[in-house]
């Protein structure tokens, strides 16, 4: 998994205004908010491809369809 650091966070904002509709996106004076939700709202998994102990994990949340501009959820993930 990557690391969760400044680069990342402010990275899948990017990609996060990219996919929701106008009045969900994070502007960069607000990346601590983006931050704080991603945070609050992830999930831990296991890699189910890994054939290992101690698979690597991924982290990610789910954006909800009625805020995506496609009309479809939407799946914001660190790898």
């Amino acid at each position: 998994m990557k690391k969760l650091n400044k680069t990342a966070l402010n990275k899948l904002r990017i990609e996060h205004n990219r996919i929701v509709k106008k009045e969900y996106r994070v502007n960069p004076a607000n990346q601590f908010r983006f931050d704080e939700w991603f945070l609050n709202n992830c999930e831990y998994g296991e890699d189910q491809g890994a054939k290992h102990e101690g698979a690597p994990f991924f982290t990610y949340t789910e954006i909800p369809s009625h805020q995506t501009k496609s009309g479809n959820p939407y799946i914001l993930e660190v790898a």
